[in-house]
């Protein structure tokens, strides 16, 4: 665990904000074998990690950033319009290309009414970092992501959303209430809908869309917002 987390934050240094919850609960869930469980978990995490951090040290010049250093501009404030254009924009909103995690803010409430367990306290604590990562990528300057397919730098998220969505689908299929067989219908929709726009993502999607943008002077931020040429659009065209 500790080498899987340690990766994570070296594939993607801003993921560390998304890494404090795994380092403040895993004390707290180890029940037996504290101290050597502990200690596994902080030696897996060095063994796999320091290769890396030592070569970010050598050829960069730091740690963990590694070329994200380099990058003086790229963070600002976070920015209203940039967190909308994360979340609702035509080509990079992460509700537009898979609108089925609209309902994990369902299995999010939940969950927040659930009783307390560690894990839900872990699961709550994930939600909460969630909320704060998603504001400080609306910070940087290029939240498209530049040549992308959709949201890139969401997918750190979308474990977290995959689980609150967990909740959702099994009070669904477990329980009964009212307005049960439209929420079914709509998710099912939004559901084959997101799958179908994953799938033309990964085996048509040719960034001539991405290329026309930068051809055309135009920036990808104020280009994912063209509601006449969305992205998901333009592979039809191609």
């Amino acid at each position: 665990m500790g080498g899987t987390l340690s990766l994570f934050i070296l594939n993607r240094p801003s993921a560390l904000l998304l890494s404090i919850p795994f380092f403040l609960m895993f004390p707290i869930m180890l029940n037996k074998r504290f101290y050597r469980n502990t200690m596994a978990y902080l030696l897996g995490f060095l063994f796999l990690g320091m290769p890396f951090f030592l070569y970010n040290q050598y050829f960069l010049g730091n740690y963990l950033l590694g070329s994200y250093a380099l990058i003086t501009d790229a963070f600002h404030l976070p920015k209203l319009t940039s967190l909308a254009g994360l979340l609702i924009s035509p080509s990079r909103g992460l509700f537009i290309y898979s609108p089925v995690f609209l309902f994990s803010f369902f299995g999010a409430f939940l969950l927040v009414k659930s009783s307390f367990s560690r894990r839900t306290y872990f699961l709550k604590l994930l939600g909460l970092v969630g909320v704060l990562y998603l504001l400080f990528l609306s910070g940087f300057a290029s939240w498209t992501g530049s040549w992308s397919y959709g949201p890139r730098y969401l997918t750190d998220l979308l474990p977290i959303l995959a689980i609150y969505l967990s909740y959702f689908i099994n009070h669904l299929l477990r329980r009964n209430f009212r307005y049960k067989q439209f929420y079914f219908s709509v998710f099912f929709i939004a559901a084959i809908f997101s799958f179908f726009v994953q799938y033309i993502g990964a085996f048509y999607f040719t960034y001539q869309w991405d290329a026309r943008v930068e051809k055309s002077g135009v920036s990808f931020e104020e280009a994912a917002w063209d509601w006449k040429s969305p992205q998901i659009l333009s592979i039809f065209s191609e």
